[in-house]
């Protein structure tokens, strides 16, 4: 929305506060639902999983912005 000048300064200004609120909130709500005993049920599997997935991402990512200068 502040790209486009769409609302006065002072709203959108507000609205970010509120986004930020709401973010904050939503990720507590979701780190108060964990629980821990189902990650050790699960094992190591889905941990080395998550971080092969984050590897390929972030070298993709790095190979795409010096391959087109993003």
């Amino acid at each position: 929305m502040s790209s486009f000048q769409l609302l006065p300064t002072a709203w959108t200004e507000t609205l970010t506060q509120g986004n930020k609120f709401l973010l904050t909130v939503s990720m507590v709500a979701m780190g108060l639902e964990t629980k821990l005993h189902k990650f050790k049920e699960m094992g190591l599997r889905p941990l080395y999983l998550g971080a092969a997935a984050w590897l390929f991402i972030s070298i993709l990512s790095l190979t795409l912005v010096e391959a087109f200068y993003l």
